[in-house]
């Protein structure tokens, strides 16, 4: 687990790279289940309307926790697919990753820790 990964599990959101490889931002998707948050096909559908937002207009009004939701299906799709990741995945996993990170580094203290609540409790903490 990188270090950046166990400081955003401890939520210094700030921490998530710009352009993480195809396999960190998978790993930062998988911080939260979720299926256990919203369901599999809520999840799912969050993750489709984020995506198209994204393809259509380069962004998304959608909240830090449907960015993070979107991520998740996204990755969770990807995973069960078992392809080699295309540049339209890169393309969206990077995109995904640019918005939640703006959008984590915005939240309010309340809302920050609303977020961290909802992390997997297996997700690695850094010993600081």
């Amino acid at each position: 687990m990188t270090d950046w990964l166990k400081k955003v599990a401890d939520g210094n959101f700030g921490e998530i790279p710009w352009n993480p490889t195809f396999e960190e931002a998978s790993k930062l998707a998988l911080l939260i289940d979720g299926d256990a948050v919203a369901g599999v096909e809520k999840c799912m559908a969050i993750s489709n309307r984020v995506a198209a937002d994204m393809r259509r207009m380069g962004r998304t009004r959608a909240s830090a926790l449907d960015i993070w939701l979107a991520l998740y299906g996204l990755q969770r799709a990807h995973a069960f697919a078992g392809q080699t990741p295309s540049n339209e995945d890169q393309f969206l996993f990077d995109e995904f990753v640019r918005v939640l990170r703006a959008a984590l580094v915005s939240l309010t203290s309340k809302q920050k820790a609303g977020i961290i609540s909802l992390m997997c409790e297996d997700a690695p903490k850094s010993s600081s």
